[in-house]
């Protein structure tokens, strides 16, 4: 219980933490130097991106938190679980990127009349969505092993820091919009980078290709 109460205190720290940063980037440093039109791009690249991924999961997430107690008690049917996961996380990427393409005038004819300078930055939603869809399943996984506290720290603190150090690069006109998107995406992408060092400093991480869940007798159960 000790464990719990104190991973839970480091969690709510954290999450006030990220709090802050985010008021210090929403409130003066986006309407500072972006533009409204700027400030709502990003938005909707980050918005869009999440619904997409919700999707393009494929339900990885709530796999993770059903079926892990039947994998948790051996390192390499552990090991194969997150195989497993990230198998989806890939042809849930693949499904993503073939609906997109399908989808995609569709998409631009919706916001061409309403967000013009979004259509610029369209192509971005790809990269940004596959992004999530990895984090989402390296934190839940994280999480699941009771690990809940650098998972959280990456997406609450991380990745506002390096927002903000992308619009002090525009305030100091290091670079304009154009790159901060690129930057604003690689903050993102700081997550599921973070998580794999993490998971596999904490040996969590699978270090061969393992087919057990394939075999497991639960396999159909999981794919239903």
């Amino acid at each position: 219980m000790g464990i719990v109460i104190r991973q839970s205190v480091n969690t709510s720290l954290v999450t006030y933490i990220g709090f802050g940063l985010g008021y210090i980037s929403t409130l003066f440093l986006f309407p500072l130097f972006l533009s409204a039109e700027q400030i709502g791009v990003t938005r909707l690249l980050i918005s869009i991106a999440m619904l997409f991924s919700t999707f393009a999961s494929l339900g990885a997430g709530q796999i993770c938190s059903r079926f892990f107690t039947y994998f948790k008690n051996n390192k390499e049917e552990r090991e194969s679980f997150l195989f497993f996961l990230l198998l989806i996380g890939f042809a849930g990427s693949l499904f993503f990127g073939i609906a997109f393409f399908v989808l995609q005038n569709t998409i631009i004819s919706t916001y061409s009349s309403k967000a013009v300078l979004f259509i610029r930055y369209l192509y971005y939603l790809i990269p940004l969505t596959i992004i999530l869809i990895f984090s989402n399943i390296l934190e839940s996984y994280s999480v699941i092993n009771q690990r809940p506290v650098v998972p959280s720290s990456v997406r609450e603190i991380g990745i506002r820091f390096v927002i903000i150090i992308g619009v002090s690069c525009v305030a100091l006109r290091l670079f304009d919009f154009d790159y901060f998107v690129i930057f604003f995406i690689v903050a993102y992408a700081v997550v599921p980078f973070a998580l794999i060092a993490y998971l596999a400093k904490e040996k969590l991480f699978f270090h061969r290709l393992n087919f057990f869940v394939f075999r497991s007798s639960i396999f159909k159960e999981i794919i239903t």
